[in-house]
């Protein structure tokens, strides 16, 4: 046994010289393994900052696959543009013994203009390129750098950047100017650090190794705190001629009131149509409706990113001409007509998106993804989403709510919070009159109100056809043997729209038959209540960042043959989470009224109270599944 020990690592040693590299899938300690689908066996990060305006980028990294579902992570993507040039790039794919079995070519690598689908024209490119392989595992090694001529951001330092994913080694190393100032955010770093002064040189190394796996959680917060990073802001920086700082948010706003100034100038022409449109008109935020609206029709969203546009909004005048523009160009387009009538609007920034983290609003620094627009009167205040053609006035959805945005004011730039729908405005407001047969089939007239962020859920179905319409339906319903007979929507479009969505249909065999007993569950008509996964060793917090709220009101009308047997026991469950209610309530013609409330509350929570949120859930399916009893009348 001794000898089959030192022959056995005889053999990993000669490994280990004949293919140079310790790649080896059987050194990845199981620990790693575990809920990995991809290693990080290397990650030599080298960020060298030369100036204000240029620095260089140097990665080494190595991806052990162990499954198709890990391939992704192991692609080779290179983004770069006018600002940044790449200056060198190799690879190198080894089998699971680590032994080399391909070298990646420049004539492998695909160099294409980046396409995102909505923008007009880009200077954005990529080097990708992807193994081919599927013979599970095997690991790739690339090598790349890259220079940039112009910055406003710098690369941060994530050791892990998606689940699945685990790390054996991970380093980044900042070196920059010592007159250089920066500033750099460690507060979620948690492995080693070292740092060096060499001659005019700062030189800071940050470096971790065994980083288990991370797996998705549902209802996880949005800004995962098991994520590790170090973030460089640099404290001056430069585009194009347009010179900043990021001492403070009114420095930065500064920058960008710049990038925006001298581009409010539209066509006498135009000017004439906005004046028109409003005359007679006292109410100014009826007049910034009417503007808003005229934009909606005249323009559509494309984005355009070549050079400093991907900052700086094309000029209102082009906007006008041309009939579209980007986030910045609408917004800036949208302020210079509601100019035209005297009304005082903002340009701000934010970081959009349904699951995008906010904002860090104590770290001044380029951490935005979108510009709208803002109006304070006198009595409130309304944000506009300028690149929606659909959209309702004043309306702030998902995509934007309840975040940190940067108002670039006359007045100074601040930071801001964007409007907020609480949990009882996310409501949907359900009520159907349900008649059931003597078989047990059931014809539903129903009309259900989707009001707050629920309005997004009908919106859609606005900008769809009836074939796509009905699909959908069917899908939601779902259930067998069901007839849709008709449906409709209406939107309305006040200062709170909302939308009424009308079905009817039939489902067959809706109840249960058996002798001379139908067995009906009532709340089969609406959508299923779904209960969170199980976990058994939650990690997370648990965060609900929308509440949201349901009202069913249903009329049951019996068969004329049978007569109500049992009804289901009202339930009321009430937690911190929110609450659920029911209530049955007899009618002397034959009929059934119930009521259904179901509330879950915004909040954040910590990961001990998962099994009560997700019994809370359980609780209300099993209500949900409840019976009631209909006995034929003799």
């Amino acid at each position: 046994m001794k000898h089959l020990i030192v022959l056995v690592l005889i053999v990993l040693g000669l490994n280990t010289t004949l293919f140079s590299q310790n790649y080896m899938t059987l050194l990845i300690p199981d620990s790693l393994k575990k809920s990995a689908n991809s290693i990080i066996r290397l990650h030599d990060n080298e960020l060298t900052i030369l100036s204000k305006t240029q620095a260089n980028i140097r990665i080494h990294k190595v991806i052990t696959v162990l499954n198709q579902a890990g391939k992704k992570n192991s692609s080779l993507v290179i983004f770069y543009d006018k600002f940044s040039k790449v200056t060198h790039v190799q690879g190198k794919i080894y089998d699971a013994t680590g032994k080399e079995i391909e070298k990646i070519k420049s004539k492998d690598i695909l160099d294409v203009s980046y396409y995102d689908g909505f923008s007009l024209y880009a200077d954005n490119r990529v080097k990708y390129y992807e193994a081919t392989t599927n013979v599970f595992p095997y690991t790739v090694e690339y090598e790349y750098e890259l220079h940039l001529t112009s910055y406003l951001g710098l690369p941060s330092f994530y050791p892990i950047d998606s689940y699945n994913t685990s790390v054996e080694f991970s380093k980044f190393t900042l070196v920059y100017p010592q007159k250089m100032v920066l500033n750099i955010d460690e507060s979620k770093f948690k492995g080693d650090k070292t740092k060096l002064l060499s001659g005019f040189e700062n030189r800071i190394t940050y470096s971790v190794k065994n980083l288990k796996a991370l797996e998705f959680e549902a209802f996880e917060p949005d800004e995962n705190i098991d994520i590790q990073r170090v973030r460089i802001i640099p404290n001056e920086f430069e585009m194009e001629g347009y010179a900043g700082k990021a001492e403070s948010w009114q420095t930065y706003g500064e920058w960008v009131s710049a990038l925006n100034k001298n581009r409010q100038n539209l066509p006498p022409e135009t000017v004439a149509d906005v004046i028109k449109l409003t005359e007679g008109i006292s109410d100014s935020k009826e007049k910034a409706r009417l503007i808003y609206e005229y934009m909606q029709k005249k323009t559509r969203y494309v984005n355009i990113a070549v050079g400093i546009g991907g900052w700086q909004p094309f000029p209102a005048e082009t906007v006008d001409k041309n009939g579209y523009g980007d986030c910045k160009a609408l917004s800036n387009y949208t302020a210079s007509l509601l100019a035209c009538v005297g009304i005082e609007s903002n340009y701000a920034l934010i970081k959009a998106g349904e699951h995008e983290p906010d904002i860090d609003p104590k770290t001044p620094s380029t951490q935005f993804n979108h510009a709208v627009l803002c109006i304070p009167f006198d009595t409130d205040t309304v944000w506009l989403e300028c690149t929606s053609q659909t959209m309702p006035f004043g309306y702030f959805g998902t995509f934007t709510d309840n975040r940190n945005a940067l108002i670039i004011s006359n007045k100074g730039s601040k930071i801001v919070r964007t409007p907020k729908f609480e949990t009882d405005q996310n409501l949907y407001d359900f009520s159907a009159t349900c008649k059931l047969d003597n078989e047990g089939n059931i014809s539903i007239n129903s009309e259900g109100k989707y009001h707050g962020l629920r309005y997004e859920d009908a919106m859609q179905m606005l900008k769809k056809t009836d074939i796509e319409r009905k699909k959908h339906i069917m899908e939601q319903l779902d259930r067998p043997a069901l007839t849709l007979n008709s449906f409709t929507y209406a939107e309305h479009r006040e200062s709170k729209p909302y939308i009424v969505e009308k079905l009817d249909y039939n489902i067959k065999n809706f109840a249960s038959l058996s002798a001379k007993r139908l067995f009906v569950q009532p709340f089969k008509v609406v959508e299923r209540t779904e209960i969170p996964p199980d976990y058994p060793s939650r990690t997370k917090p648990i965060e609900v960042r929308r509440g949201r709220a349901e009202h069913h009101v249903f009329y049951y009308k019996m068969p004329k043959d049978f007569r109500l047997n049992a009804v289901p026991q009202s339930i009321q469950i009430e937690t911190e989470f929110g609450y659920y209610r029911t209530s049955f309530d007899e009618k002397d013609d034959n009929g059934l009224v119930i009521k259904r409330v179901f509330v879950l509350k915004e909040g954040l929570y910590p990961k001990e109270k998962y099994p009560e949120f997700r019994d809370f859930f359980k609780q209300v399916a099993k209500s949900d599944a409840q019976t009631m009893v209909l006995t034929k009348i003799e």
